[in-house]
């Protein structure tokens, strides 16, 4: 049965923003049964990490939010579900509908050069695993992250996320979420 996530106000509140694109990415509820809430691993400068529990094990996830951004629930998150076969799946999150038939461009410190495919009216998945991997190595090795998609009126959506601590992040769900 497909995750259902699901915010409440209070929890914004309370938590601030990134505790919030946590929370969204780990409340499961399913078959009408309520999982915990994610546990945080750690803060790693402009990242953090969580694991979470499902019924097929736990996964982990590194999520970051932007500098520079309207939308409050924007973000970029890199999840690890070993027992599922994802070692790293990429998801940019704009918070607000982008036009999906357009692809998300991602620059990592004004030259590297990436494309995501628009996914779900709100944000951007890698097709392909090969680019997936050369995507996390290049944020890995730099220090901002700029996307790109178009919204539904002919606009440009921008936002630049940090990418200090990234490193560190990665690394620690590699170790605990293996």
């Amino acid at each position: 049965m497909d995750a259902i996530h699901r915010v409440e106000l209070k929890d914004m509140m309370k938590y601030g923003i990134r505790a919030v694109s946590a929370i969204a990415v780990s409340l499961i509820i399913t078959a009408g049964q309520t999982q915990p809430l994610a546990m945080p691993l750690g803060h790693f400068q402009d990242w953090d990490g969580y694991q979470a529990p499902q019924d097929q094990g736990s996964y982990c996830y590194i999520l970051s939010t932007p500098k520079t951004s309207d939308p409050m629930d924007a973000h970029i998150s890199i999840t690890r579900f070993k027992r599922r076969g994802l070692d790293q799946q990429v998801n940019i999150s704009f918070g607000t509908p982008i036009d999906d038939s357009k692809p998300v461009k991602a620059v990592i410190d004004g030259h590297k050069r990436f494309e995501l495919q628009g996914h779900g009216q709100s944000g951007g998945w890698f097709a392909d695993i090969e680019q997936e991997k050369k995507f996390v190595d290049a944020l890995k090795k730099g220090e901002w992250l700029v996307v790109e998609a178009h919204d539904g009126d002919a606009g440009i959506l921008r936002h630049r996320y940090s990418l200090f601590g990234v490193t560190a992040a990665h690394s620690d769900m590699a170790k605990r979420c293996s």
